[in-house]
């Protein structure tokens, strides 16, 4: 008994010392945050899969009852049947969809299209590169939105182009950072 309590002991402070670490602060905020972005993804994909072997929309509805914890099946079934969302919604969800990425070189999107079978991706660029050699490649093939980044006219106008592309089959390429130039003190450093 002796030994069983004192595992228990060393068990429960090896867990103390792991949870008190600093980066458990940010971990689970990181975890629900990813969790919560990969819902419409994975129902794109289950609708994407769904229409392309003909599975009936009440067969898709019938397996998420049963292999998921009922909260969440009847949080999510309302944007399959389409009472959650509206039309432009629900219909880019099945048609076109957006990755946010971090942003490495400027050939990221080339590689991440490559990836995914070479489909038509677009996201925003800064309108300061539009007259680059760079920026009227992307004008070409239609694969950015420029807009001014000091602008919030240019910002909302160039959402709205975006949505559109969305809708028309393209993906939505974002780098949440914005610039894959690091402006920072220390982020010049590292480079």
């Amino acid at each position: 008994m002796k030994k069983t309590l004192n595992k228990i002991s060393i068990y429960f402070k090896k867990l103390l010392s792991i949870i008190n670490k600093p980066e458990m602060k940010i971990l689970p905020g990181q975890l629900a945050f990813f969790l919560v972005m990969s819902v419409f993804p994975i129902l794109t994909l289950i609708g994407l899969v769904a229409t392309s072997f003909n599975i009936s929309m009440d067969t898709l509805i019938e397996f998420m009852r049963k292999v998921m914890p009922l909260e969440v099946s009847e949080t999510l079934i309302p944007f399959i049947q389409g009472n959650g969302i509206d039309l432009k919604i629900g219909f880019s969800m099945i048609i076109g969809f957006i990755i946010a990425s971090n942003h490495v070189n400027s050939s990221d999107q080339w590689l991440i299209g490559n990836k995914l079978g070479n489909r038509a991706i677009c996201g925003f660029a800064a309108s300061t590169i539009k007259n680059t050699f760079r920026g009227r490649i992307f004008e070409l093939v239609k694969g950015a939105v420029f807009i001014d980044r000091n602008d919030k006219l240019s910002k909302s106008n160039g959402e709205e182009e975006l949505a559109k592309r969305i809708a028309h089959d393209q993906i939505a390429l974002i780098f949440p950072e914005g610039t894959r130039k690091n402006k920072t003190e220390e982020g010049r450093k590292k480079e």
